[in-house]
């Protein structure tokens, strides 16, 4: 590796250690709610069709 590429390495991991976690919005809460939510009904639908044509 040369070292270029290596101290652009530890600038880019001490960069990343002084970033500070950023909480989440609440639409991207709702988003993640309903993805989660969509999710689950999709797959008992599918269970209920794969019982359902057998």
């Amino acid at each position: 590796m040369s070292t270029e590429t290596r101290s652009a390495q530890e600038e880019l991991r001490a960069e990343l250690q002084e970033a500070q976690a950023e909480p989440l919005l609440a639409v991207e809460k709702q988003l993640i709610a309903w993805s989660i939510g969509l999710g689950i009904v999709l797959l008992g639908i599918l269970v209920w069709l794969s019982y359902r044509l057998t």
